[in-house]
């Protein structure tokens, strides 16, 4: 799960670090909608999780409790759909299925140590999520505030946060091989 993971947020980052580059390969119609394209990359990412951690009730054959939290993502979904599109549009929307895979992710990890427990390594997932979220923001804030419409230095801060990203990911594996190795 860990490469897993590895892989998405890296996908996630370079989407969305260049998403005005990106953007060029869709209809200038739908460019009000990528606001919407980092919540929708993470809850597609809660999910890949999700499916990474629902091995448990399936060697366990426990598969009630699978659709068990099947169930309560669709009710999640459900419910957030019609509180929240009203309210805030297909923003709403995508914020309602990041939580429902969010918490379904979240239900699985917990019921998965009760159940069936797998060591995973949580610590180190979170630390690459937090790397890569505080350098989402850091993209975000420079497009947004503090180079806004300078695409040149956009691209080149975005750029050394996505190399920064890598080396981070480079110097993990690194150490993992080494410590396997050992």
């Amino acid at each position: 799960m860990d490469y897993f993971v590895i892989v998405c947020l890296g996908i996630f980052l370079l989407v969305t670090l260049y998403i005005d580059l990106f953007k060029y390969f869709i209809g200038e119609q739908f460019y009000e909608g990528l606001k919407v394209v980092p919540i929708l990359l993470l809850a597609n990412l809660c999910l890949g999780v999700y499916y990474n951690l629902s091995i448990w009730y399936k060697l366990s054959d426990q598969t009630r409790k699978g659709a068990m939290i099947s169930l309560i993502g669709a009710g999640i979904t459900i419910g957030l759909n019609i509180w929240w599109i009203p309210v805030f549009g297909y923003t709403g929307s995508a914020w309602a299925t990041f939580l429902c895979y969010f918490s379904m992710m979240l239900i699985c990890y917990v019921l998965g140590l009760k159940y069936y427990p797998i060591p995973y390594h949580i610590r180190r997932v979170l630390s690459f999520a937090g790397i890569a979220l505080v350098l989402f923001f850091a993209g975000w804030y420079c497009r947004s505030y503090f180079y806004a419409g300078n695409h040149t230095r956009i691209f080149m801060i975005n750029s050394a946060l996505f190399l920064f990203f890598i080396i981070a990911v480079g110097l993990f594996i690194r150490k993992d091989r080494m410590i396997k190795s050992q």
